[in-house]
């Protein structure tokens, strides 16, 4: 886990991404986050296709943000893509 510094007067836009296994494990907090997020993508969500498109998503991302060996640059080219943009 990071820790971001913001400088004064700006804004940041932050985006749960909590569908890691590893950190759910680790993390009851983490964990309670993606149980309201499943609740409220199916109260929100009609079609079962959305929602399991949705879910996997999430979930490739949050892996992506969770790797915990990382063995060259290459590893972290989606997250740093993601957090520029």
């Amino acid at each position: 886990m990071g820790i971001w510094k913001v400088k004064d007067n700006q804004k940041i836009r932050l985006v749960p991404i909590v569908d890691s296994e590893l950190a759910q494990n680790n993390r009851p907090d983490i964990q309670k986050a993606s149980q309201l997020g499943d609740k409220f993508i199916a109260e929100q969500l009609s079609s079962e296709k959305v929602k399991k498109g949705f879910k996997l998503i999430s979930k490739f991302f949050a892996e992506q943000f969770a790797k915990s060996e990382i063995k060259s640059p290459n590893d972290y080219k989606i997250s740093s893509f993601f957090q520029t943009t």
